[in-house]
């Protein structure tokens, strides 16, 4: 309605028009705007057509209902087959772990093994090469006291007082080891 009177009051303040022309202006203006606020009666086909669309709203309700429950079903079955992929993910990886918890014991209790081995090894070498020198040095102990009899025993009877070099030598001609040891010191 602004509009019309502004229309109104500007062809008036522009054209200084003749006063018919504005008075059948306004007369359509008036008759307009009182034809736009008469109320429509409402009928019975308006009421037929309202109670068609409602029905069809409720059957569009309806089969929206159906789709969202059928999805729902979709959806709830493919969370339970993403549950059971997901337990049987986990349940691999549980006996992956297992698997190399396994293996990690093996190789700890090998390692074990391996040290207890080689403990055993290095003992038994250190035994035996205490056990050689222990069996190396006693003949040549033994020889070495008889040596020292035989010496004390020519001091005695002062006889013939061959050196001591002499009697080594003569001994390194019975004995080849004894032997090898004074040629190892330069006495021979």
């Amino acid at each position: 309605m602004v509009f019309g009177v502004n229309f109104v009051l500007l062809l008036v303040n522009l054209l200084f028009m003749k006063k018919s022309l504005i008075l059948i202006l306004l007369f359509f203006y008036f008759q307009w705007g009182s034809a736009q606020s008469t109320t429509v009666p409402f009928t019975l086909e308006d009421r037929d057509r309202l109670l068609k669309i409602e029905q069809k709203l409720n059957d569009m309700e309806k089969r929206f209902d159906d789709r969202f429950q059928q999805n729902e079903g979709r959806f709830q079955q493919m969370e339970k087959r993403f549950e059971e992929r997901f337990l049987q993910i986990e349940k691999r990886l549980d006996e992956m772990r297992a698997d190399m918890n396994a293996r990690f014991e093996q190789q700890y209790t090998f390692s074990w093994i391996f040290s207890a081995i080689f403990t055993a090894m290095l003992v038994a070498v250190f035994g035996f090469a205490y056990w050689d020198r222990k069996t190396f040095i006693k003949p040549i102990e033994s020889k070495v006291s008889l040596l020292e009899k035989a010496l004390e025993n020519e001091l005695k009877t002062k006889e013939n007082t061959p050196n001591l070099k002499e009697i080594l030598k003569d001994f390194a001609k019975i004995d080849s080891r004894f032997a090898e040891i004074l040629k190892q010191h330069n006495i021979l």
